[in-house]
């Protein structure tokens, strides 16, 4: 049987994250599972539905 994860994220969360990791109050290094370009968006997607228990968050990052 198949686990379905959601994900949800309301737009009131995000001014409290970004003041958070501009202000290094904490630490996002442990959740990040992989980084990758932003051409592997795709690839990241699969990576979270077939894997969710090992990849919590991947980082697409514009430099490659």
């Amino acid at each position: 049987m198949k686990a379905i994860v959601f994900r949800t994220y309301f737009l009131n969360d995000f001014p409290e994250a970004i003041e958070l990791l501009a202000s290094d109050r904490i630490d996002v290094t442990p959740m990040i599972g992989k980084v990758l370009p932003l051409d592997g968006f795709a690839d990241g997607l699969q990576l979270l539905e077939k894997q969710p228990e090992k990849y919590f968050k991947i980082l697409l990052s514009p430099l490659g």
